[in-house]
């Protein structure tokens, strides 16, 4: 049954491709924020191919040295006992956030945490500088091995994090914003400890790198309908890093329309066409706007961007994105997905279809058309 999915699957996002008109649409960097999308994209061989990480490969910590070499223009000193505790304290619980990730990555292939996981090494590559920098002893023995800790209380921490989100991509993700929260509280206690211009410039970048990434796993979480309550820093600091990101209408220049169901049955499911209309904003007509549209097969779990004519490609939010066509506005704008009658008495899932606009200067007005077959 399920292979006969995948193969209906496949069949209907070639007609969403060979018959779609200009109309047809992309979203950009940050279609993670839709309200009732997931954040999924199974394709775990193609970062660490043939490996549950016990070693990761070199290539991305190939690292440009800019921020490297500005720090060692600077006065070093003596470091007192607590700078050094923090400078080894943060390198491994840097690798700690790396670790998790990318273990959690292997079990899901969520992007989100291949992408931070790449991050966390560059921040990994920032404390190591400085340990080098004041010659201190690495606690970090095997920067390749995933787990592997001096710090037993960072050893025993990993087990708790990859056990927790292993039993699902929430919990998964719910362990990412843990991490982040974590993260933050402690370098903000690392920072009150020192007034090295070196150690601060390192200890504030790596704190807005977890700004950042509290943001993603954040933004991921509420695509599942799902939030997350800071365990480490203040309510009121977390509201003030994450911002809006959680009200699913209206926030960060996105209008979200709403969204309907459709049940397709029948004399329907044999000659099926898909052509959705979007209504224009008053205010928007006559305006130039680019087109967007994205596909969510609920029971396959994956995402496909319809990227181009004659192109379907898989996607997972955080991906760079370019719209597809430009338009002029009218009063409505119509998205001629499939036009061309299809059999489809076989299928049965659900298909969700995000599709919407963005003019000049606006914000993305979108919606939501769930099709399911039954």
């Amino acid at each position: 049954m399920i292979g006969r999915i995948f193969r209906k699957t496949a069949l209907i996002l070639m007609v969403f491709v060979l018959f779609a008109a200009s109309e047809v649409f992309s979203f950009d960097g940050h279609l993670e924020k839709f309200n009732g999308h997931r954040e999924k994209f199974h394709h775990p061989d193609k970062h660490y191919p043939n490996e549950h990480p016990k070693k990761i490969h070199h290539a991305h910590r190939q690292r440009k040295r800019t921020h490297q070499n500005v720090l060692l223009t600077m006065p070093s000193g003596a470091l007192s006992e607590e700078e050094k505790e923090a400078l080894l304290y943060m390198r491994e619980e840097e690798k700690l956030a790396r670790d998790v990730y990318l273990t959690l990555y292997q079990r899901y292939g969520l992007m989100i945490l291949a992408n931070i996981s790449e991050s966390e090494q560059n921040h990994m590559d920032r404390v190591k500088m400085l340990i080098d920098r004041y010659g201190l002893e690495d606690p970090v023995k095997n920067e390749e091995e995933i787990g592997s800790f001096t710090n037993p209380q960072m050893a025993a921490l990993y087990n708790d994090l990859v056990e927790r989100g292993s039993t699902s991509e929430i919990e998964a993700l719910k362990v990412g914003a843990l991490i982040e929260d974590l993260d933050i509280h402690d370098l903000e206690e690392k920072l009150a400890l020192t007034d090295k211009e070196d150690l601060q410039i390192v200890f504030k970048n790596l704190k807005s790198g977890s700004h950042n990434h509290l943001r993603a796993f954040v933004r991921a979480l509420s695509a599942y309908g799902e939030s997350y309550t800071p365990q480490y820093i203040s309510q009121e600091e977390f509201e003030e890093i994450v911002g809006d990101v959680s009200h699913p209408s209206r926030r960060n220049g996105m209008i979200q329309l709403p969204a309907e169901e459709h049940h397709c049955q029948g004399e329907e499911k044999a000659n099926f066409t898909f052509v959705p209309a979007i209504p224009v904003r008053e205010e928007d007509r006559g305006m130039e706007a680019e087109m967007y549209a994205l596909i969510y097969f609920r029971e396959g779990k994956r995402w496909f961007l319809v990227s181009g004519e004659n192109q379907v490609t898989p996607w997972s939010p955080g991906m760079e994105l370019v719209p597809l066509a430009r338009i002029k506005l009218g009063e409505a704008v119509r998205f001629p997905l499939i036009t061309r009658p299809l059999n489809l008495n076989d299928l049965q899932g659900t298909f969700d279809v995000y599709f919407g606009y963005r003019p000049e200067g606006g914000p993305l007005v979108y919606t939501l058309r769930s099709l399911i077959f039954e």
